[in-house]
């Protein structure tokens, strides 16, 4: 990925970049590697989500996946899916699936229910770096507390693989100088966070222009700008990579809780989820690569 290609640009009055050993060992050309995308249906196992009637959050989230996995798939990219099965995967599981295989982008497909009938609608939902709303808090509390790892000894951020994946993630630094070693590291640190919240939220907004274009020929109402939100889920707050939960639409109301149900608009929702996946990975130049054969180093006087 690119992530770091203009941060980086603004250590270069002390720093500079350069191939480390390794990358310098090989020469040869190599074949552009796929973009990786993770997909998360939400749910799964004894854990339903919402529900309506006979209809179940975790079974419909699972459809819509793997219809938009197919059509990624088919588009060229590499697609790995959290859970293909009707199975219980904790969040720390989904998370670390993500991490450990240096995913560029991962999803999470889910369905909303309210205890107000009237509400309807998609959510796009990204990490936050400002205090939510409430009602987002809401459904970030009720959404974290799906069946968590048993292992509850255990810190959730080390289960998740987070802190290794974003070591992972960034330059060697070989500074001599330990105080300025380390303050370069957390200014790298710091850059690929918010870069990475950047890219979430403009894929979020990808996400609902590709939804607005896709919802006359549903049948339904385009989606505002509202829409599109900032939360503190657990998934996309311990993933090293841009990341979006997808909320497609409220089983709890009547109308919206029924076009859920129809396989002609579950395509549809695929259909537009995977044209505002596919469209931001070419936007965003990805190719599955990164920064991490590279060495920040003090050049000399």
């Amino acid at each position: 990925m690119s992530l770091f290609r203009t941060g980086l640009a603004g250590l270069i009055f002390f720093t500079s970049v350069a191939p480390s050993s390794d990358a310098m060992a090989s020469n040869a050309p190599k074949a552009e590697a796929k973009a990786v995308i993770v997909l998360d249906p939400g749910h799964g196992g004894h854990d339903i989500g919402a529900s309506n009637d006979e209809a179940m959050e975790s079974e419909i989230a699972l459809k819509i996946t793997k219809l938009v996995g197919d059509r990624l798939e088919k588009a060229g990219l590499k697609v790995i899916y959290t859970r293909e099965k009707d199975e219980s995967v904790s969040l720390e599981k989904r998370a670390l699936i993500a991490n450990r295989a240096k995913a560029d982008l991962f999803v999470s497909i889910h369905l909303n229910s309210s205890t107000d009938a009237r509400a309807h609608g998609k959510e796009f939902y990204f990490q936050n770096q400002v205090p939510a709303d409430e009602e987002s808090l809401f459904l970030a509390n009720r959404e974290n507390h799906e069946p968590a790892s048993q292992d509850l000894n255990n810190d959730r951020v080390a289960l998740a693989g987070l802190r290794q994946a974003e070591a992972s993630r960034l330059p060697e630094v070989s500074i001599e100088n330990s105080r300025v070693r380390h303050d370069v590291k957390s200014i790298l640190e710091d850059l690929d966070r918010s870069a990475r919240v950047k890219f979430s939220s403009e894929l979020a907004i990808q996400l609902n222009n590709e939804w607005n274009k896709a919802a006359p020929l549903a049948g339904v109402n385009k989606t505002s700008s509202r829409s599109i939100r900032q939360a503190p889920f657990f998934l996309v707050s311990h993933v090293a990579m841009p990341s979006v939960l997808v909320e497609v639409g409220f089983l709890s109301h009547k109308r919206e809780g029924a076009r859920l149900k129809q396989e002609a608009y579950q395509t549809a929702l695929a259909d537009s989820l995977a044209a505002g996946i596919h469209k931001w990975t070419n936007l965003s130049g990805l190719s599955g690569s990164s920064l991490s054969g590279l060495t920040v180093t003090q050049p000399a006087p």
